[in-house]
């Protein structure tokens, strides 16, 4: 759809320039349609989403491959494990003499980015751990990598590109209206020229509930933290080994989980169009929690967790799947009122479309 916006710019521009119509609108223009937060519109092409390069690790587990190899009394061989980054998915491949398996995930379906410390030495990244297990560079440099396919092709960087071809399609929707004001042609038009038009058939953009949009200010989050350390848990891994804590951050994007101790560490990160339904739970009458994210305190801070779970179900609605849902209604709605405005200025100058085989011919031509 993008490419589509993109190749369709030009001659609107062409035809606005021609009868004397602006682009970008004015501030006060798409402040009316946007509300405080407009997005800056330009005549450059709008950029598609930003590539990564492919790369493949080996993450063989060199124990789990000798105990498989020696379970199976040598028949399944040593087992090797590759992890191949493409563009827009990842590849995970197992091999040995039994099996012979590819697994592939999209980046947006990842849920999170997770790296694990377990006995003081021991590293993974979303439970895969190289080699013996002690190789935290290369468990930190394949997280990067993932971090940065989720940026960038993921839920986060889709997003960001649906709210680009929103901003791209209002405004030239805009542009479409300035070019019919400046034509003299009545818009929206009249029944009978409605009827005419469009054969007794009108669009549905036109009606009341058809055009309907959600658009919203472009809120920018701020960070906030959140110790959530659960003390009783906390106090019973004092008892074998240390003070275990708990920190939320959330970030503008993504919701960030470290717990760590001095022999181990567990970070997560989960985009907010990832994060699973934000509930808060009751046990025992008094203990108040967020499942599977925090129980902080002796479990009875329920403000607390009011609080996380109010800030975590905001952003989610605002940087996850409904925000994504409502972008993609709008641009939807903003390029279906693109087309009935063109299909009015072709009906006016008698314009044929589709065009005839013979000026399809001889436009493309080769």
């Amino acid at each position: 759809m993008l490419k589509m916006i993109n190749d369709f710019k030009p001659d609107l521009f062409a035809i606005g320039d021609k009868v004397g119509a602006s682009f970008p609108p004015s501030q006060a223009v798409m402040t009316e349609r946007f509300g405080d937060s407009p997005p800056v519109l330009s005549r450059e092409v709008q950029e598609v989403a930003e590539q990564v390069e492919r790369k493949t690790y080996d993450v063989t587990n060199t124990i789990d491959s000798c105990m498989n190899c020696v379970g199976t009394c040598g028949i399944a061989g040593l087992t090797t494990e590759t992890m191949e980054l493409h563009e827009d998915d990842l590849f995970v491949i197992t091999k040995n003499n039994l099996d012979d398996s590819n697994m592939k995930m999209p980046y947006a379906e990842m849920d999170s980015v997770d790296i694990q410390k377990s006995c003081c030495c021991c590293w993974s990244v979303n439970e895969t751990s190289p080699g013996c297990g002690c190789n935290k560079a290369l468990v930190h440099e394949i997280a990067a990598d993932l971090q940065e396919r989720k940026l960038k092709r993921g839920n986060i960087a889709h997003l960001k590109q649906l709210r680009n071809m929103q901003g791209t399609a209002v405004g030239l929707d805009l542009l479409a209206e300035d070019i019919l004001k400046r034509e003299a042609i009545m818009y929206p038009p009249s029944t009978e020229e409605m009827n005419r038009v469009f054969d007794n058939k009108p669009p549905k953009v036109l009606t009341a509930q058809g055009g309907k949009v959600h658009v919203e200010p472009d809120q920018e989050f701020e960070n906030k933290s959140y110790d959530v350390t659960n003390y009783p848990e906390s106090i019973c891994n004092l008892l074998c080994v240390e003070w275990r804590t708990r920190k939320i951050d959330l970030t503008p994007n993504e919701m960030l989980i470290v717990t760590q101790d001095c022999c181990s560490l567990i970070q997560s990160r989960t985009p907010y169009g990832n994060v699973d339904a934000v509930e808060t739970e009751t046990a025992c009458c008094c203990c108040a929690q967020l499942p599977d994210i925090a129980t902080p305190g002796c479990g009875c801070n329920r403000e607390l967790v009011n609080e996380i779970a109010a800030e975590l179900q905001e952003r989610k609605t605002k940087r996850g799947n409904i925000a994504q849902i409502k972008q993609q209604e709008n641009i939807i709605v903003e390029v279906l009122k693109l087309g009935v405005k063109t299909d009015i200025l072709f009906d006016k100058y008698k314009m044929q479309f589709p065009p005839t085989p013979e000026v399809m011919a001889k436009v493309f031509e080769q």
